[in-house]
């Protein structure tokens, strides 16, 4: 499989000269298999330059997709309206998301363009769209296998984590997902088993993957502000790979207020950190907008 990061931010945009080489585009990754199968994965701003390649590439053939959508908070959803391959009548495109949400997600969609907020509605756009909801469970698409399973992201529910094997390899994306340690504040004896149940479960869901992309919004100082936001600091990433036994990690959704330079520093720092203890067999990755990874 090939993956290719179109945007690596969260929480919103962030264009400007301190962002230039790790991008401000907001949450997107195109995955290709042998086949050529078409995945991706969220429809932040990065969706958008997403959109005109594969335009460039189909040369007017019909396109053929489908979006998984990790969550509908804005800033994985805001590139769909700009999104060039809904406009277009010969175009087919499978959204997924998850089901624990108020509203459906061809509801959201349509609020999302709203006339309120934008010119033109979702359903009267000319692409075949279709609409999937699920929980934890397991499905394919063309040459992907791809299992699911419930993150925490200021509560559990409605983020979905993605396993998806292909052409006999396997990779993660969970981004939007904070450890469930941050409910040992408050655990009981009882509460504490089931939160380490559900650390197990989450490293299990991880396990033989040749790589995790993984949220690593915050540097430790950040996090400890930002307790119970929704969002991992990049040694829970790490830490947490290492403990599934995955051999990369691929930090993702970086903090809008992070600086390339500040991000270079933190990266510079956990790799000396792996070296520090000895570790020889484990890589970190930081990606940037318009990197591929072959797995």
């Amino acid at each position: 499989m090939k993956i290719k990061f179109w945007g690596v931010r969260g929480s919103i945009p962030t264009p400007g000269q301190h962002t230039i080489r790790y991008g401000g585009n907001t949450a997107c990754v195109e995955v290709r298999n042998n086949n050529n199968d078409i995945l991706i994965i969220d429809a932040g701003t990065g969706i958008r330059p997403l959109g005109l390649a594969l335009m460039g590439e189909a040369k007017g053939k019909p396109l053929d997709m489908m979006i998984c959508l990790s969550h509908i908070h804005w800033d994985h959803i805001q590139g769909l309206p700009f999104f060039v391959p809904v406009y277009i009548p010969t175009s087919t495109i499978e959204l997924v998301a998850a089901q624990g949400t108020k509203r459906d997600l061809r509801e959201v969609m349509n609020i999302q363009m709203d006339h309120d907020f934008f010119p033109l509605a979702f359903d009267g756009l000319p692409a075949k769209v279709t609409y999937r909801q699920v929980m934890e469970e397991d499905f394919t698409y063309k040459g992907f296998n791809i299992s699911t399973i419930l993150l925490n992201h200021g509560g559990l529910g409605s983020v979905l984590g993605f396993k998806v094997t292909s052409d006999g390899e396997t990779f993660v994306y969970a981004s939007d997902h904070e450890g469930y340690e941050i409910f040992f504040s408050t655990a009981t004896t009882r509460t504490k088993k089931l939160v380490d149940n559900m650390e197990s479960k989450y490293r299990k869901f991880l396990s033989g993957a040749s790589l995790v992309i993984h949220d690593a919004q915050y540097d430790n100082d950040e996090y400890i502000k930002k307790k119970g936001w929704g969002h991992s600091s990049f040694d829970y990433a790490v830490n947490t790979a290492m403990g599934a036994g995955i051999r990369r990690v691929c930090f993702f959704h970086y903090d809008p207020l992070y600086s390339d330079d500040r991000i270079d520093k933190i990266i510079a720092e956990k790799k000396q950190e792996i070296i520090d203890n000895g570790i020889t067999d484990f890589e970190v990755i930081a990606p940037s907008e318009g990197m591929e990874i072959k797995i």
